[in-house]
């Protein structure tokens, strides 16, 4: 690496692109830029030029894995193989990826069909889709549990799930002392939040996955009880997050991203960092 190399993380939510640039040094991450654009201006902005692209993928779209494997060696090709005895066609059909989990010899495998992330590419960007033809591309909820642990406070607790809305739905990643371990996402299309009878369906539908997943992690040995749902994402305000508490016995409140981070005397005061957490997790290391 020379001096710094730039990564940009683009994340699309409702209609609109959050975007993060990152500067990565020898020794550390430094935030340059927060952004939120409208399509027709993401070829004219100079701070999409001079850095590697990573676009953000609706976690419907992912098929997620977890696998446990002994060793250390071709990891990547052992977790491949796990998915292929799964997959309805053929391997060459995807792209696949591999996160390290935070428990020992486990580890999360993600398959996308190559034609539905190019058609995904083509919704979101329109016009502008062959600015992006080398972004790279990585889950909404892998990104979100990257934006937490590489750019966050840490929440009391060894256990947390992240969850954060968008429209259509909420990206949930659950991280074990500071690592990754599992990821998931919640659908929102078939409730109305914004009644009292919808809210509460939302929110127990939302605890129950939680502790379906909660009951999965137990089987791979994590007895630790859930501290804490960081909540983040459209339409969650103050009163979004008292609704909330109300249906969870642990600490519910938002992610809270480190200012260290930024460069120089940043003034944070009007931005709404938190809906950044997946565009800076899609730019971190």
């Amino acid at each position: 690496m020379s001096d710094a190399e730039s990564r940009i993380g683009i994340d699309f939510r409702d209609n609109l692109f959050y975007v993060a640039r990152i500067d990565h040094h020898a020794a550390r991450q430094e935030i340059k830029a927060l952004l939120r654009l409208e399509r027709e201006h993401l070829g004219e902005h100079h701070l999409l030029n001079g850095g590697r692209g990573i676009l953000s993928v609706p976690d419907e779209m992912v098929m997620v894995k977890r696998v446990n494997l002994n060793g250390s060696d071709d990891i990547d090709q052992r977790v491949k193989f796990e998915f292929i005895q799964s997959l309805p066609e053929e391997s060459s059909q995807y792209l696949f990826d591999v996160k390290e989990s935070g428990l020992d010899g486990r580890y999360l495998g993600m398959a996308i069909r190559r034609d539905r992330l190019q058609e995904y590419k083509i919704k979101a960007l329109g016009d502008k889709v062959e600015l992006f033809d080398e972004a790279g591309h990585t889950m909404r909820a892998a990104a979100l549990a990257a934006g937490y642990t590489e750019f966050c406070r840490k929440s009391g607790g060894d256990l947390i799930c992240l969850a954060d809305f968008i429209g259509s739905a909420a990206s949930l990643a659950f991280v074990y002392q500071n690592a990754l371990i599992d990821l998931c996402h919640f659908p929102l299309s078939k409730f109305d939040p914004g009644t009292s009878d919808g809210f509460r369906k939302m929110a127990v539908e939302l605890k129950t996955l939680i502790n379906f997943r909660m009951a999965s992690l137990f089987s791979d040995g994590v007895t630790t009880p859930l501290s804490n749902l960081l909540v983040s994402g459209e339409g969650v305000d103050d009163r979004f997050l008292e609704r909330l508490r109300e249906f969870f016995s642990i600490d519910v409140t938002r992610p809270s991203i480190n200012p260290g981070f930024f460069s120089g005397q940043t003034d944070l005061t009007n931005v709404p960092l938190e809906k950044y957490l997946v565009a800076l997790g899609l730019a971190a290391n």
